[in-house]
C-alpha cells in the first residue's frame, strides 16, 4: 500500500516501498522536548527502499499567486530598504534593523532544513529513551555521508513563467544549500524532478 501525504488541497502519492511523514505532525517535533516551538521544519520527509531521501517543502499558491510573489524574490522589498536607509541616516542602525515579514523562500527553506536536521539528530540520540524519537529516527540517516538526499520545493498554482521562475529559484537553492551536499529541485503539479518518487493530486478541501 502506497503512502499518501496530504497538505491542504495537495495530496502526494508516494511509490510503493517509500516511507513518508509530515514532519510537523510528528510527536517528536510537536512536543518532543519542545522542539516544535523552537525550530522550524520541512513539511515532508521521505525515505526510499534503497536509502534515498527526499525532503519536501509545499507551498500552494493557487489563488494567491500575486500575494506570494515577494516570497519568490531574493531582493528585499523597497520598503525594507527605505526603512533601513532612514535608520542608518539617523544613526539607529546599530540598534534596530528592518526585515521583511516573510522570508525569501530560499532562506525559509534553508532555515527549515537546518531545523529538521537538528531535530532528527536529536531523535537519533534519544531513540533508546523516547518512543517519540524512535518513530522518526529512521529518517536521521539523510545528513550522513553516502546517502542520496534531494530537496524539493513544490509550488502549487498556476504560472505561465513557471519553468523560468523554477530555474531561478533552483539556482538560489543550490547556492544556499551547497554545504549539505543535496540535489535541489523546484516542481509543481505538472513539472516533476528526475526520479521523483511521488505524484501530486489536487483534492477538495
Amino acid at each position: 500500500m502506497s503512502t499518501v501525504i496530504r497538505e491542504g488541497k495537495l495530496a502526494l502519492h508516494f511509490a510503493e516501498g517509500w516511507q513518508a511523514v509530515k514532519w510537523d505532525e510528528q510527536a517528536w517535533y510537536r512536543d518532543g522536548n519542545a522542539l516544535g516551538s523552537r525550530i522550524k521544519g520541512m513539511d515532508v520527509v521521505a525515505l526510499g527502499p534503497d536509502g534515498q531521501h527526499w525532503w519536501i517543502e509545499l507551498k500552494d499558491c493557487l489563488g494567491y499567486e500575486t500575494e506570494n510573489l515577494p516570497r519568490l524574490t531574493a531582493a528585499d522589498p523597497v520598503q525594507v530598504q527605505t526603512v533601513n536607509t532612514w535608520l542608518k541616516d539617523n544613526q539607529l542602525d546599530q540598534l534596530v534593523c528592518a526585515k521583511r515579514k516573510k522570508l525569501f523562500i530560499g532562506d525559509e527553506l534553508l532555515e527549515k532544513l537546518v531545523g529538521t536536521v537538528a531535530g532528527l539528530a536529536a531523535a537519533a540520540r534519544q531513540a533508546r529513551q523516547d518512543v517519540r524519537a524512535q518513530e522518526v529516527a529512521a529518517f536521521a540517516a539523510a545528513p550522513t555521508l553516502g546517502c542520496t538526499w534531494s530537496i524539493a520545493l513544490l509550488l502549487g498554482g498556476e504560472s505561465r513563467e513557471f519553468k523560468r521562475m523554477a530555474g531561478r529559484l533552483k539556482t538560489k537553492l543550490d547556492q544556499r544549500l551547497h554545504a549539505f551536499g543535496v540535489s535541489c529541485y523546484v516542481v509543481n503539479e505538472t513539472v516533476a524532478a528526475p526520479q521523483q518518487p511521488w505524484t501530486v493530486e489536487r483534492v477538495a478541501s
